[in-house]
């Protein structure tokens, strides 16, 4: 009898662990071909909004449609963005930052991008997300000019640290107020 109710706790235990785990598994990263003027807004304490800015007579930008809103426990993006794999990022190098996340940001790029939201993971546990919008690199060969693994803003959003860079040959920090 002793055996029987092992047995049963056991498998209890092995279910609700198995459920757990699954519950626990880490959000894909989710990526759109933007071809619009954008602007990266973030806003203390770590909350990122994606909007669409459009010229609006000599050198004036208008804020348009939004794109995504992203906070550390994950984001959306817009169906007026195209959804396209998300590819791997090449390594970061050459940006301007960080910023910290308790600095307001407002960074414009004026060609677009990829947009990808993706978790960031430590040992398995989602700690927080990253946002990076990345474009083709002047050598590499890829048909659309938005695709490319060349990082131009990366954002990293986290309870302690992370912060804003930006590479300011595609972007600029002073376009938008």
């Amino acid at each position: 009898m002793w055996s029987r109710t092992q047995a049963a706790f056991s498998i209890a235990v092995a279910a609700l662990a198995l459920a757990a785990s699954a519950g626990a598994v880490a959000p894909k990263p989710v990526a759109g071909r933007c071809a619009y003027a954008l602007g990266l807004i973030l806003r203390p304490p770590g909350l990122v909004d994606v909007y669409m800015y459009r010229v609006n007579g000599p050198l004036q930008l208008q804020q348009s449609t939004r794109l995504a809103t992203v906070s550390r426990v994950g984001g959306t993006l817009s169906a007026a963005c195209t959804h396209v794999k998300a590819l791997a990022p090449a390594r970061t190098r050459g940006l301007a930052g960080p910023w910290p996340l308790r600095v307001e940001s407002k960074v414009y790029c004026p060609e677009g991008g990829t947009l990808q939201i993706r978790p960031i993971l430590n040992k398995g546990r989602v700690i927080g997300t990253r946002v990076l919008l990345l474009r083709k690199d002047s050598e590499a060969p890829t048909i659309h000019a938005l695709d490319g693994h060349h990082v131009i803003v990366d954002i990293s959003l986290r309870s302690k640290g992370g912060g804003i860079s930006f590479d300011p040959s595609y972007c600029d920090r002073s376009s938008i107020h």
